[in-house]
Order: structure tokens, then sequence, then C-alpha cells
């Protein structure tokens, strides 16, 4: 599931709760000659909630690309990032939201920057943001400078600044390049940029840096509303029209729908050629429309579905929605769950019958509305564990509901003890498998995959997590047969003397 870049881009913003600044960091501003293996501190003015993420894409914003482990003090005043820089390279880092204690967040937007060379070098990219969307402030929105096209993509910033009161900003030591400028803001003050929660976004089109500062880039943010089916239909045909002959269309979905039947989160169109035996997903949303080959195996079961010859003819998610709500769906979003699970609903239309949730259908030669209501957890930007979920099937020209299931549930509420990695399953394997572990405490984990020669094969984990039971898949695609060893470093984000680290052999048979 690829998730909207968008939604996943955490901004600036000055929110209700203005009780925390940062005192300071190191390296301080400005610094120069950092060494490439650095501790990174950054000092609060009160304690952290420390079971809360609080990590890049959703607290700060950097361009440092390997963080091997994050702590806090005993006081939980103090963040500790492991990084890993490169020679003569400049970064900077902007903390734009922390999870306090008491619901408490940063008060003022704080940004430093620094290098590992003996000085600074590059160019001022300078310009101003405006807003087209009434009551929406271009007042410090974040602007940065993506390296890759943010549209279907996640974003790789190497440089950004937050605008002033007006809206004006200076992006300061950008390098030779051409990258893609973007602004937002995160509205509502929840640490997470997302159009559906009404969060404004502006992107340009790609600048190009050339031994010379850039003046005059300009760009506007907007509230954009969730993309309506028959607005994603017709974008989808325009494009595979042009785009892909001789494919047809297998399948449709939406990995988050509104109480609209809107997908605010784009929708996603499957088209087959079997001659070419190819499968590609056409992905159109308010910011363009993307489309990409699938080659992985568990996007197979696409490409055997009925042809949706007339999607035209498809009940409106609108219709089908109400009477999800009606059928129990209202019920199963309104029970009580743990403030740290998100609820999702996800949409699917087609024939249903080849895809892994087992849909509870009677008739598998038929097309079908499907709906999935979820409570996930959410550890990083594209690490998402369903918890929960209940499952309903639509008559596909109606809306009616055919079948709904009971609730089902991925993780049991026992806290775990102690810190554990289990045995993976199957074992041996080909050519997937599953690894689980079990965590006793809020940790930064990290989960790799090595030959027999001591090389980094995978990287399965790697980030926050919190107590509780996790499992990952490993598909082992291009990889030769062999024994292979998987390593599970765990250390408490409290404290750092609190760590467990393990590791398993396994054997993949092809």
């Amino acid at each position: 599931m690829k998730l909207l870049v968008l939604c996943v881009l955490v901004m600036f913003s000055v929110g209700a709760f203005a009780q925390i600044t940062v005192n300071g960091t190191e390296p301080a501003n400005n610094s120069t000659n950092v060494p490439s293996s650095t501790v990174v501190k950054i000092w609060f003015s009160a304690p952290l909630d420390t079971t809360k993420t609080f990590e890049q894409f959703r607290g700060f914003i950097t361009s440092i690309d390997t963080i091997e482990n994050r702590w806090y003090s005993a006081d939980a005043e103090t963040l500790y990032l492991a990084a890993k820089l490169n020679p003569s390279a400049a970064y900077f880092m902007m903390v734009y939201w922390v999870p306090g204690q008491g619901g408490s967040s940063i008060s003022t937007p704080f940004r430093f920057e620094f290098t590992t060379a003996p000085s600074f070098s590059g160019y001022n990219v300078s310009g101003s943001v405006s807003s087209s969307t009434g009551g929406v402030s271009p007042a410090y929105a974040f602007v940065g400078l993506s390296s890759n096209s943010v549209v279907n993509t996640e974003p790789h910033f190497i440089a950004g600044i937050v605008a002033d009161g007006d809206g004006n900003f200076t992006i300061p030591h950008a390098p030779n390049g051409t990258f893609y400028p973007v602004a937002a803001k995160d509205f509502n003050s929840d640490g997470a940029i997302d159009p559906s929660t009404g969060d404004p976004v502006g992107i340009t089109g790609p600048i190009v840096i050339n031994n010379a500062d850039f003046n005059g880039l300009f760009i506007t943010i907007s509230v954009g509303e969730p993309m309506t089916f028959l607005a994603a239909v017709d974008s989808a045909a325009q494009f595979a029209g042009s785009k892909l002959p001789g494919f047809v269309l297998k399948y449709v979905e939406t990995w988050r729908a509104d109480s609209l039947g809107r997908g605010v989160e784009g929708w996603e169109f499957y088209y087959y050629n079997s001659l070419k035996d190819s499968l590609y997903r056409v992905r159109p949303d308010n910011f363009g429309t993307a489309v990409e080959p699938l080659y992985m195996p568990w996007y197979q079961s696409k490409k055997h579905e009925k042809v949706l010859s007339n999607i035209a003819g498809a009940a409106s998610p609108t219709v089908f929605v109400t009477n999800v709500e009606a059928a129990g769906g209202l019920a199963f979003r309104n029970q009580s769950v743990p403030d740290t699970l998100i609820f999702r609903r996800t949409l699917h239309l087609g024939q249903l019958s080849h895809e892994e949730q087992m849909w509870p259908i009677s008739d598998t030669s038929q097309l079908y509305w499907g709906a999935r209501y979820q409570f996930d957890r959410q550890y990083t930007r594209d690490s998402i564990q369903t918890i929960i979920a209940k499952y309903f099937v639509g008559d596909y020209a109606t809306g009616n509901i055919l079948a709904v299931t009971g609730v089902e549930g991925n993780e049991t509420l026992a806290k775990p003890v102690r810190y554990s990695l289990d045995q993976n399953f199957p074992n041996p394997f080909n050519p997937s498998t599953t690894i689980s572990y079990q965590l006793s405490n809020v940790s930064f984990v990290t989960l790799k995959v090595y030959d027999m020669l001591g090389r980094e094969v995978a990287t399965l984990a790697n980030g926050i997590r919190p107590v509780g039971s996790f499992s990952v898949t490993w598909d082992a695609l291009g990889i030769a047969s062999g024994v292979y060893f998987y390593r599970l470093s765990a250390a408490s984000t409290v404290n750092p003397a609190v760590s467990f680290t393990q590791v398993k052999k396994m054997a993949l048979l092809r």
C-alpha cells in the first residue's frame, strides 16, 4: 500500500499548545567540521511523552539520511539522535512538533544547520508563499526543496526554511541541481500534514539552481477536497487510454475513504495486458496522475480479476458507504479503542475472490463493492499495523450489503513482559517468511537480514515502536538460495542501558 506522500509530509504550524521551546542543540546552529559519526542532541524546556512517536516526518524534518538510533535523557527533556553523515555535506533539521507530556507541544518552530565541511557553500532560494483558501494564512508555512517530484512519491528534502509572518522566505545553502519546491502547513497542529483534514499544500514545477541564487519562487497553498470516484474514473480512463493501449481495467481501490466515499488519498486503478503479462497501477489524485509497473507477487492477484468493463454501472461509493455504516460500520468505528489507533475506511471494487482478505462472497464469478473498516497503529510514515478490522461486501450495481464478517484482530491486548525474537515461519521458506518479535519497553528497533558473509541484505524495521507484539514479512525477491541470519536490536528510548539483541538463522530454498 502506498500512501499519498503529502499525507505523510509533516510541517510547521503554531498550535494551541505553546508550552515547549528548544533550548539548544549540539551541533549548534551553523557549526562546521562536524564529525561524520555524530550524536545530535536537542534540549527542550519541558519533558516529552516518550511513549509517542517522534521522528523524521513526525516531529522533525531533516536532510540526514541515516539515523541509527535515538533515545531520551532520564528527565525526558533531551532527545539524542545517532547520525551518520557524509563528508563535505551540509545538513539541516527543523523541529516543529513534539509530543509533550500533558498534550503540550512546541511553541515556536526551530531550525538549525551544520556541515561536515570547513565552511558552508551553496546558493539562496527566495520567494513568497500565498494562500488561495480563505482562513488559511501563509504565515510560518514550511518551504522545502525536494530532490525528487512529490507527486505520489516520498520527498527527499535537501534544504528548507520557515516563511516569516508575511509568507516571505529565503532558503540558504541550496546546492546546484534540479529541485521540486513544496510549501505546506500543519493547520490542525496534529504533527502530520493531511489534506483530508484541511491541511493546505502547494507544489510547483521544478527549479534549476546553476551557480547562482534563485529569486522569485512563488508557491500557493490551498486546501483540496478528497477525490470523488467519478473524477478518479475519468482521470484514470483518459490516462490509460493514451499511455496504456491494449490494457484493461481489473480492479479499483482506495486505501482511505471519507464518509462520502471519496478517496482522501486518491484512488488506485489496476490495468492488465494479458499478451504482455504486464500489470500497471494508475493513481490519480488532486496533485496529478502517476503510473507504475507492478512486479511484486502480492499484487499479482489483481491480474486474475474479471474485467471491469462497465465501471459506469457500479453503484456510487457514497451509497455503498451509507449502507456499510447502517450494517455495522458506524458501531465499529465508534467503539472504544486506545487513542493511539487510527481509523481507516478502505474501499475495493472488483471480483474480490482473488484477494488476500478472504472476502465472504457467495458467487466468486461476480463483481462486488468491498469495504474494510480497520483500526491501525502507525509507527512511521510507511509502517502501519492493522489491529482490528471488519469486512463488508456489497452488490456491484446497487451497493446493497450482501455479507459482513465479524471483527478480526491481529494483536493480543496483553503486553509483553520481556523482549523476545521468534523463529521465522515458515522455515525453510520460498519466497517469503514472517518474523515476529516482542517489546516490553518503548524502543528504537532495527531488524536486519544478513548473508553468511555478514553483508546486509535487507532492513525490515528501523524506528521507534511501542510496547507490543509485531510481525514483519520478508519477501526475498531476487535473493539467492542459502542460509541467512536476522538480527533484532532494541534499545529503550528512555534508558539506552535497557537493550536487547538477538540473532536467529533461517534458510531460503528455491
